[in-house]
């Protein structure tokens, strides 16, 4: 063989070793994405008839020191009001871009989404109204969104919060939802559904493809509660993506024990937890889970 016919062989063989490598890189082995659920419960909130509010700045600092501590990927917030958008940008905004829509008022409950800056860039964003049986607009957050560190990944994430009333309200927001997204698509679907486990709101969604990861993840946490009053009614559901074992996180079960709880109003910034007292972030419990991808999806 030649010199001459040495060189382009050598810068044939060394363009197809970078193009390998770039796709290693780019499609090889995923990043875990690790998510979080979690409604603060609202600045204004009260309970059982009692004027007496929770108050935000009593427990603001140990959430926020609570979702920084798992350095959460993506963060779904529910019941945001008022003053805590501006608590929580000024948190989260140098690392996390935040999407939420224009609260109409003071009082106005808005879901909240945080995602990293240098994991994902965001495609599309839609704001859908959801059906409500009361004062309170239900808003559902739909980012369709690309994932850098795992396999250049294209999946839609939906930040939802369903009615607290009514049944057939909150089947007609899960019927909303199935129409959004086209088939055999990565969609993550969380927030707080205000239904429980065996009722017809969480069966329909598991009918539609959804699975719920926490139960993927540990049987043990696929019953855990998280709501004080004992109750499992926030959720992670997915389609189309693969959930890590034992990696499921509830985010401040650590400060007290749960099981068997009886939620009591709120006082002094105080949850009476049966013969307990413990200062709460909220009245739920944050959920978070770490998923792999199943395949690329264009």
């Amino acid at each position: 063989m030649s010199g001459r016919s040495v060189v382009p062989f050598v810068r044939q063989a060394i363009l197809f070793y970078m193009i390998l490598s770039f796709e290693r890189s780019s499609f090889g082995e995923t990043l875990p994405l690790k998510v979080l659920s979690y409604n603060i419960l609202c600045k204004e909130c009260v309970y059982e008839g009692e004027v007496q509010a929770v108050q935000w700045f009593k427990r603001n600092s140990a959430l926020i020191d609570e979702i920084r501590e798992q350095n959460f990927d993506i963060i779904a917030l529910q019941e945001v009001q008022g003053t805590q958008f501006v608590d929580i940008s000024n948190a989260f905004e140098e690392e996390y871009v935040l999407f939420y829509p224009t609260p109409d008022s003071s009082t106005q409950l808005n879901n909240l989404v945080l995602y990293k800056r240098s994991r994902f860039v965001v495609l599309t964003t839609q704001i859908v109204e959801l059906p409500s049986s009361d004062h309170q607009k239900r808003r559902l957050l739909v980012l369709h969104l690309k994932d850098l560190q795992g396999k250049q990944q294209r999946f839609y994430f939906v930040n939802a919060h369903l009615d607290h009333r009514d049944v057939t309200t909150r089947l007609e927001s899960i019927k909303l939802i199935a129409k959004l997204f086209p088939d055999s698509f990565p969609v993550m679907v969380v927030g707080d559904f205000n239904a429980t486990p065996s009722s017809q709101e969480i069966k329909e969604m598991k009918s539609l493809g959804y699975n719920d990861l926490n139960c993927d993840s540990a049987k043990d946490a696929c019953m855990k509660p998280t709501h004080a009053s004992g109750v499992k009614i926030d959720y992670l559901f997915g389609r189309d993506v693969l959930t890590l074992k034992n990696t499921t996180v509830v985010v401040g079960d650590s400060i007290v024990e749960i099981d068997d709880a009886f939620f009591l109003p709120l006082k002094d910034g105080l949850i009476t937890l049966r013969n307990k007292k413990a200062t709460l972030p909220s009245d739920h419990f944050g959920i978070g889970i770490q998923i792999q991808w199943l395949s690329p999806h264009d």
